[in-house]
């Protein structure tokens, strides 16, 4: 297998197409092609980046090549790309997003990366000043020291005097991938009275941030350290000369203007026939092996496929590692076209643990059918039809997918079968950060943990209180543990502001998977937690001011709400009420004209106090009411005066009449 690993690396490395070698883009189309999000990074040294590969229609598998994370999605439309810490430096020659379809078409798309370092340090130094000419100006260099600064061809040095720009110095045509340390010179002749001036120099580094990167300013230099004499002369004559750059590679030689020195022409002429005969060289070596790969190639496609699926495994290596295709070997290209086998079901979605089965099948008589699997791989010669089966899914390798593989007459065609296998989550827990009680206004966080969990890119935490869904966190607001190819735990956060409506009230969360089923994967709910929140009283109902007649009944009333339960104080005009101070209601059987007044009734917990203040005003009674409290019987005294003088009219009349009908009654008896 020596000359498949070297042809591997041949096969990825040049980008050369030629004669009947050709790379599957061209059957992309522009609605085929990858969208990225976002299409460019700038990104500081260090610091986390992520990006989104989106394909569209039918692309059965999604990644990202990249020298760290790389990552493929199988039966995915979407493949994030995303690491804690961007450190090397190779990831600013761009990372490729690739979607590849039914056919075997691949799209690709690059996303481009800068990274940017802000120096270490920038230091200003100066030669021995010298005296010249007859005026005695004196003349000495400047060296701006940028170390540790990316990227150089971003970067330009900013001279001062003061706090006047002088010139600038940059590097538009160096390159470099890492970052590098930047010399310029600057040459000065001064003659000035000014020996308090200063001179500093400082990074700029140029890019499209959201933030403008802050210069880095050098020490100064001040002049009274240089000069010993002094002219009167309007300014210093200021020139800028050639500009050394030193870096992890060989120095570079550059003027200002931007224009390389007749030195740097002949290095340049040098360095690109040097690149030609090695561009040449590799060439042609490609070229051979190719020939011999093919050759070799050839003759283990013409022995019959043995049940260890060597063979197999042989070719896999050339139609998948590598997307160029020739001579007679084809993946799904022109000379497969009308033999189309048919897969049965067209994907998987699989539980974990779960059997999976499959049928393959073609209309055209095959030397020989196999699948290429790490589970249930088998093959059959002279057939038509072939399963695939296993009892039990517990290969996280399959979710990228199995390979069959059919041979017509020794041309192979292959068909990718998608497999998705997902795990619903062992246990779902929903946790509070802090020990409750919980204190109004304050912010709090939930945390949803969900463990052993698979697919992550198709998980969704669902958030309830009570029973009504306050929000949904997706794959981008996870935090996860665990190999992202097999199943994982997720942690989700839900920020809450605590409010009494939160009191007494329940939050719990719940894990979806969304996958295409054919029956519902039931959603994993967690423990449910009963908040218990601390607030200070409001008062909900209190009395109105009232007005009553002395010797009526006043009920007051200002009950709160508030957790813990409140405490009650009454007050009368600043008085505290004695026998009425411990309820939210006041209670007056009969007042009197001294009862009158403005009452405060006092609410308070350990959260705080809340008053509210009820004017009660009493009238005289011109008619005398008397309360007979122990009886609670009420007797008007004139009334019943009057009353009394009626029945005793009444009386004495009665008696008359019976007086005068007895003594009519003995004057009509007859005389005996």
């Amino acid at each position: 297998m020596e000359f498949f690993t070297l042809l591997q690396q041949h096969l990825w490395i040049t980008l050369l197409c030629f004669a009947d070698f050709y790379v599957s883009v061209r059957d992309c189309t522009v609605e085929m092609e990858p969208v990225i999000d976002p299409p460019s990074l700038v990104v500081k040294y260090g610091d986390p980046a992520s990006a989104i590969c989106r394909t569209q229609h039918n692309a059965f598998i999604t990644g990202w090549e990249a020298p760290v994370e790389a990552t493929r999605a199988a039966g995915s439309h979407q493949a994030v790309w995303e690491v804690s810490s961007l450190t090397n430096w190779s990831l600013a020659k761009g990372i490729t997003c690739y979607g590849i379809y039914v056919g075997y078409a691949e799209c690709l798309a690059i996303l481009s990366i800068t990274i940017y370092k802000i120096p270490e340090r920038v230091t200003l130094s100066h030669s021995d000043p010298v005296l010249k000419g007859a005026e005695n100006r004196l003349e000495f260099s400047l060296e701006c020291d940028v170390k540790g600064v990316a990227p150089v061809e971003n970067l330009t040095v900013i001279w001062f005097r003061g706090h006047t720009e002088l010139g600038r110095s940059e590097f538009r045509q160096l390159y470099w991938s890492d970052d590098v340390t930047v010399r310029a010179n600057l040459s000065i002749t001064d003659s000035t009275e000014d020996n308090r001036a200063s001179y500093s120099c400082a990074a700029h580094l140029d890019l499209d941030t959201a933030d403008p990167i802050p210069d880095t300013r050098s020490n100064s230099i001040l002049l009274e350290d240089l000069y010993k004499y002094a002219r009167e002369v309007s300014g210093g004559d200021v020139r800028l000369t050639e500009v050394n750059y030193t870096g992890d590679a060989n120095p570079g030689v550059m003027e200002p203007s931007g224009e390389l020195p007749s030195v740097g022409n002949s290095r340049e002429i040098i360095l690109g026939v040097v690149v030609v005969v090695v561009l040449v060289l590799i060439l042609a070596v490609v070229v051979l092996v190719w020939w011999k790969c093919f050759k070799k190639l050839a003759a283990y496609v013409s022995k019959p496929l043995n049940t260890n699926m060597e063979s197999f495994h042989l070719l896999q290596q050339l139609l998948w590692i590598s997307p160029l295709c020739s001579a007679d070997f084809y993946v799904s290209g022109q000379r497969c076209r009308g033999k189309e086998p048919v897969i049965d079901p067209p994907a998987l979605v699989v539980k974990y643990g779960g059997p999976a089965t499959a049928t393959c099948r073609t209309e055209y008589n095959t030397t020989r059918m196999g699948w290429e699997a790490t589970m249930g791989a088998s093959s059959k010669e002279n057939t038509q039809q072939l399963v695939w089966s296993v009892d039990s899914v517990t290969d996280w390798s399959l979710k990228d997918g199995i390979l069959w593989l059919a041979i017509y007459e020794y041309k192979p065609c292959t068909t990718h079968l998608p497999i998705t296998i997902y795990k619903i989550p062992e246990n779902v827990a929903l946790v509070l950060d802090e020990a409750r009680p919980l204190l109004e206004g304050h912010e709090y966080l939930l945390e949803c943990e969900v463990q052993s969990v698979a697919p992550v890119n198709n998980l969704t935490v669902i958030w309830f209180r009570e029973d009504t869904e306050q929000k949904r966190s997706g794959y981008s607001q996870f935090r996860i543990e665990g190999d992202r190819d097999q199943n994982v735990t997720v942690r989700a956060n839900l920020r809450i502001i605590a409010s009494r409506e939160d009191n007494r009230a329940s939050y719990s969360c719940a894990a979806q998977l969304d996958l295409d089923t054919a029956a519902p994967i039931p959603d994993t709910r967690s423990n449910s937690i009963l908040l218990e929140v601390l607030y200070k009283p409001t008062i909900v109902s209190p009395s109105e001011d009232v007005s009553l007649t002395e010797g009526d009944r006043l009920e007051l009333n200002c009950t709160a709400d508030a957790n813990p339960s409140p405490t009650y104080e009454w007050r009368r005009d600043n008085k505290t009420l004695e026998n009425n101070n411990s309820s939210s209601t006041l209670l007056i059987e009969s007042v009197e004209m001294d009862s009158a007044g403005v009452y405060e009734c006092i609410v308070s917990n350990t959260q705080g106090e809340v008053s509210v203040e009820i004017r009660v005003d009493v009238r005289n009674n011109p008619r005398g009411i008397i309360i007979d409290k122990p009886r609670g019987i009420i007797i008007d005294t004139p009334r019943a005066i009057m009353i009394g003088e009626v029945v005793v009219a009444l009386v004495v009349f009665l008696v008359l009449v019976v007086l005068i009908r007895r003594k009519h009654c003995k004057r009509n008896e007859p005389h005996q």
